[in-house]
């Protein structure tokens, strides 16, 4: 069921009223699922996006998943497809988030990278150079093509 968003007059309102989050920020939305919501963007600035917004995002999103003793997530390329942030350097960031942030204790198992248009090679390609111990894997568990069998 789709929920109203209200008399048009408190719609209005709400928005104008609002105020921003400010850019490098996560906000949470309860419920199933938990929602984690990046501000990476400031439509007052030019360009609309920075680099240190999305790093800062990635550690706030990673700080609620280890407080919350999350065990997997989906998460957008970030900055990808209203910015000008390349794919494999959003996987770059994601690495180096991954390495700062989330102590080897922590429940987080999976991410799931949820991508639009962006060429799953170069995401995996991106994922195999940041190191990790696990080769990267396609959602059906197979190696990337042109590995192995």
């Amino acid at each position: 069921m789709v929920r109203s968003p209200g008399h048009p007059v408190r719609v209005m309102t709400r928005v104008w009223e609002a105020r921003p989050e400010p850019p490098g920020s996560v906000l949470v939305r309860s419920g199933t699922p938990l929602g984690l919501l990046a501000v990476v963007h400031d439509l007052d600035a030019e360009p609309t996006w920075r680099e240190e917004w999305i790093e800062s995002a990635l550690a706030a999103i990673l700080a609620e998943v280890v407080g919350r003793r999350l065990v997997s997530i989906a998460m957008p390329l970030l900055g990808t497809k209203h910015g000008a942030l390349e794919p494999a350097r959003f996987m770059r960031l994601l690495g180096r988030a991954l390495a700062e942030g989330v102590p080897s204790d922590a429940a987080l198992r999976q991410i799931w990278v949820v991508r639009d248009k962006e060429p799953a090679a170069e995401i995996l390609a991106a994922l195999e150079g940041a190191g990790g111990d696990e080769p990267a894997r396609r959602r059906d568990g197979r190696p990337p093509a042109g590995e192995g069998t």
